[in-house]
């Protein structure tokens, strides 16, 4: 079993007298637990349990709160699964911010949106990603990644912030012993306000990939293709592709690998999620053993 330890400090005029409501702080508390649980089953699965304990300790002007977290496996079948590429508690506390460093972190990720919504996502060596909103980019690792996009997380990290915004807390920090404390104050908090009854919350990704012709739409400018199996619908961007193809100046078979850079947009309505995918460029056309010239007239006919 793994164990860490940290402290949830808060500051301000609310704490002079030493003294608070603790229905004040409670769902900063339960916040807090909620997020390290659910940022480690993001990572680990369920194959993992994140237990967080708590002592407290009231100081002039400020209280903390401190937390043991424990990280145990499952027993499945007899046999005691082993945390994946040795990925321990403290780099899980490390990826969300609750422990100082100078890689980046869900919460550092936060305080550089200020709020506003990731506009592109590209892929990085090394299994990383890079955000972009606006002209401003930042990369981030695989699990930081999957932080900064899991809904409960995010609720998480908002409730975590409740005491900012108005009961007279001026700071919430983390802090480790012999650490530094990292603090977010009231004016940050803001950024970690988060909805889910937004209209429309939208991420963008592109990704050059090889995937399998299979037809074209009736509206002839969206194709099928085949991604590990599954069917995806895109639609055709690329003109001097689309312009040599109704030409027939270049011919597909069913079946033929073509390598493309796609983009795809993810959109959340309420709590439906909607993919729409769009082909930017056809780089190479790979094609199959037997090729056959693809007609319009005829797969579409086909569907």
């Amino acid at each position: 079993m793994q164990k860490e330890s940290f402290g949830l400090l808060f500051k301000g005029p609310a704490l002079e007298l030493g003294t608070i409501d603790v229905h004040d702080l409670a769902p900063s508390l339960l916040a807090v637990c909620d997020l390290i649980q659910e940022a480690g089953r993001v990572v680990y699965g369920e194959k993992a349990v994140i237990t967080v304990k708590v002592q407290s300790d009231f100081r002039t002007s400020s209280f903390e709160v401190f937390l043991e977290i424990a990280q145990s496996l499952i027993e499945c079948a007899s046999n005691l699964l082993s945390f994946e590429d040795g990925y321990s508690i403290k780099q899980l506390l490390l990826d969300i911010g609750i422990f100082s460093a100078l890689e980046i972190s869900y919460f550092k990720v936060k305080k550089w949106l200020k709020g506003r919504k990731i506009d592109l996502e590209e892929d990085a060596p090394n299994g990383k990603k890079i955000i972009f909103t606006g002209s401003e980019s930042c990369t981030v690792n695989q699990n930081v990644y999957k932080l900064i996009n899991n809904l409960t997380i995010n609720i998480s990290a908002d409730k975590l912030m409740v005491p900012l915004r108005n009961i007279g807390i001026d700071s919430i920090g983390f802090s480790t012993i012999g650490g530094t404390t990292e603090f977010i104050n009231s004016k940050e908090s803001e950024y970690f306000r988060y909805s889910v009854n937004e209209d429309a919350t939208s991420r963008k990704s592109t990704r050059i990939d090889f995937f399998s012709l299979a037809a074209p739409t009736s509206d002839q400018s969206k194709w099928q293709l085949i991604d590990d199996g599954s069917k995806i619908m895109a639609k055709l961007c690329d003109p001097k592709f689309e312009r040599d193809w109704k030409h027939r100046n270049v011919l597909f078979g069913y079946g033929d690998i073509i390598e493309i850079e796609l983009l795809t947009v993810t959109k959340i309505t309420g709590k439906r999620i909607v993919k729409e995918h769009f082909i930017l460029k056809v780089i190479d056309h790979i094609p199959g053993p037997k090729q056959k010239e693809m007609n319009i007239e005829d797969a579409i006919n086909n569907e």
